[in-house]
């Protein structure tokens, strides 16, 4: 893992650094939404030469056949370990631009530098990188830690709508996991006003301290093999959630995927005796405001199983699950039933 950055912004790392190739991969509308910010970091000049890789930042091209395209690029402009792959975009970007630079010639530098507000909070960091493999959300993946990571405030403003709640449940859930007071600041903000004025809310600081939670699990567990997995709460029905609707050949957003997981997620630790009764009314009362929870009938909830039981967490055969005790603190490892969980869409 890298040390913090001595650079605040993309521009002074580039110019402090000694880069002569640079891979841009990026969503392919920051090159039309934000032409100046790309003339000003990517012009050409005599000591870097910069070239784009520009992709649909949709879940159906975050597929190993676009990861190899990727890597047939690098290999025809002769790239090598003493190159740069950027990643500019939000977190189906960095996944797939992060998995390509860690496989290319057994791992090149990168950056991040994410453009949407799940980007910013969560996907950015912590150095998993990942692409879907027979509908099975990051079937193939690596952990391989970015060089730094570039948070520019100014991509919020384009987002729409969907693409900030997208974001925003990244949020809720890493407060729920790690910051009580945080979080009923967010549930005073969602319930009490309007979707504008909660956007307005989210600052570059409030950004930086829900980034600064996930980093310091990261740090304490890079290797994913115990207190990190707490960053999984929501995740678990959520990923599965999302490789029904990629089997379907439907896109559902990451964040709306564990809005519905942190719900269901939820009901399943109070049912367990975990969370207590009043505080999974009080978070499932802030998801229901902002996210429509899918209801599933019988043959989808057979494929939600089958899919929770390809879940990485999971161990010998038994579904691992990573929930919350309270507001504000996270637990992993927590073993449950196929018999639990189809026990919460049965109401």
């Amino acid at each position: 893992m890298k040390h913090p950055s001595p650079y605040n912004t993309l521009q002074s790392y580039l110019e402090n650094s000694n880069f002569r190739k640079v891979m841009v991969v990026c969503d392919e509308r920051i090159l039309q939404l934000h032409e100046e910010f790309v003339r000003i970091h990517f012009a050409d000049n005599q000591h870097t030469q910069f070239f784009f890789f520009p992709i649909p930042a949709t879940e159906s091209h975050k597929e190993m056949s676009m990861v190899m395209q990727l890597l047939d690029q690098l290999l025809i402009h002769h790239f090598d370990k003493n190159h740069l792959i950027i990643n500019l975009g939000g977190g189906i970007i960095s996944d797939l631009g992060g998995f390509a630079a860690a496989v290319y010639k057994r791992g090149i530098p990168f950056v991040n530098v994410p453009t949407t507000l799940l980007g910013m909070v969560d996907a950015a960091h912590g150095g998993k990188n990942g692409v879907n493999f027979h509908h099975l959300k990051n079937g193939l993946g690596s952990i391989y830690f970015p060089q730094q990571v570039f948070i520019e405030p100014l991509f919020l403003y384009t987002l729409s709508d969907q693409e900030w709640l997208n974001g925003f449940a990244e949020l809720l859930k890493t407060a729920l996991i790690g910051d009580t007071e945080l979080w009923y600041k967010l549930e005073l903000w969602v319930l009490g006003e309007s979707l504008s004025q909660l956007r307005s809310r989210i600052s570059a600081q409030v950004i930086k301290q829900v980034a600064s939670i996930k980093n310091g699990l990261v740090q304490q567990d890079p290797q994913d093999r115990g207190v990190r997995q707490q960053l999984n709460f929501g995740h678990t029905i959520g990923h599965a959630l999302e490789s029904l609707h990629l089997e379907k050949e439907i896109e559902l957003p990451h964040g709306f995927a564990v809005a519905a997981g942190i719900y269901y997620e939820t009901e399943l630790a109070t049912r367990k005796g975990i969370l207590e009764t009043n505080q999974k009314k009080r978070i499932q009362r802030v998801v229901q405001k902002l996210y429509d929870i899918p209801q599933l009938d019988l043959s989808e909830q057979s494929r939600l199983i089958h899919f929770i039981s390809q879940d990485k967490k999971n161990k010998n055969g038994e579904i691992h699950m990573s929930l919350i005790s309270e507001i504000g603190k996270g637990i992993h490892g927590v073993p449950v039933s196929i018999a639990e969980i189809e026990s919460l869409f049965r109401e």
